[in-house]
C-alpha cells in the first residue's frame, strides 16, 4: 500500500490528469471535433424523480454524447470528486463532514422515514427505542443520511440492539426488504414514489430527525463543461421540487 504522503500524490496526480483530459474534450467540443461527455452521480430518489427527463433533454441537446450516471455510495462519491474523475453529485449530505476541497450547495431538505416491508412482524407504530430492537440495514457511508439520524438518535440515548445489515446497492436493499424483516431508512419522497408500489410500510414513530439536505457535491476550482453545467442545472430544479 501507499504512504500517506505516497496516497496524497497519487490523489494529486488523478486530479491534474482528470482535469487536463476535461480540459481536452472541452476544447474539442467546442471545436467540433469531439463530442459531450458529462459523468454524474445521482442519488436515488432523484433517479426516482425525474430520471427519464434528465436522460432525454441530454440527448435532445447532445444526441452523439457520452452520459455516465452512477448511483454510488457517498464514500465513492466523495473519492471520485477528489480526483476529478466526477463532474458533480446529487446526494444528501452533511456538509461540515465533507474534504474541505469539495463544496455543497443544498438544493432541498427532505424527511428520512423508517420502512419495513408490508407483511413484517414488526409493529406499523413504535418508539424509537422499541424499533432499536430490530434488526437495521443501514448505508455505512459516512456524513449520509443512515449515519445522520444514528447519530441524532444516539444524542437521545438510543443505540441499536443488533449489528446492523451494512448494504451498498439501493437495488440489493429493496430486494432485501421485500422479503425480510428488517427496519431501513428512506426519503420520504422515495419511498412514496417507488417503495409504497412495492408494498413496504412506513412505521410510525413519535418524532423524525431533522431533515436531511439534499444537495450538489462538487469539485472547488474544477470548472464544468456547457454540456455537465446543463445537467447541474436541470437536476438544481427537479431536486428543488421535492417534497
Amino acid at each position: 500500500g501507499f504512504t500517506r504522503a505516497g496516497a496524497a500524490l497519487l490523489a494529486h496526480a488523478r486530479l491534474a490528469l482528470a482535469t487536463i483530459n476535461r480540459a481536452t474534450e472541452e476544447v474539442k467540443q467546442l471545436t467540433g471535433q469531439g463530442n459531450a461527455r458529462v459523468n454524474i452521480s445521482v442519488t436515488p430518489v432523484m433517479a426516482a424523480a425525474n430520471l427519464p427527463r434528465l436522460v432525454n433533454e441530454f440527448y435532445r441537446i447532445y444526441p452523439d454524447g457520452v452520459l455516465r450516471l452512477n448511483s454510488d455510495m457517498l464514500s465513492s462519491v466523495v473519492r471520485q470528486l477528489l480526483e476529478g474523475t466526477l463532474d458533480f453529485a446529487v446526494a444528501f449530505a452533511q456538509p461540515l463532514e465533507l474534504p474541505p476541497e469539495l463544496g455543497f450547495h443544498q438544493i432541498n431538505v427532505l424527511p428520512i422515514i423508517p420502512i419495513t416491508r408490508g407483511e413484517s412482524s414488526i409493529g406499523t407504530k413504535l418508539s424509537w427505542q422499541e424499533l432499536a430492537q430490530h434488526r437495521w440495514a443501514i448505508n455505512p457511508s459516512e456524513g449520509g443520511n443512515d449515519i445522520y439520524v444514528l447519530q441524532w438518535l444516539a444524542r437521545r440515548g438510543v443505540t441499536l440492539a443488533q449489528p446492523p445489515l451494512e448494504w451498498t446497492s439501493p437495488y440489493m436493499i429493496s430486494i432485501l426488504n421485500a422479503s425480510i424483516d428488517l427496519v431501513t431508512l428512506c426519503p420520504a419522497p422515495l419511498y412514496e414514489r417507488q417503495l409504497r408500489p412495492l408494498g413496504l410500510k412506513v412505521i410510525e414513530v413519535p418524532e423524525l430527525p431533522p431533515k436531511m439536505p439534499l444537495g450538489v457535491i462538487y469539485r472547488k476550482g474544477m470548472p464544468l463543461s456547457d454540456s455537465a453545467q446543463m445537467m447541474l442545472d436541470m437536476v438544481t430544479r427537479i431536486g428543488a421540487t421535492l417534497t
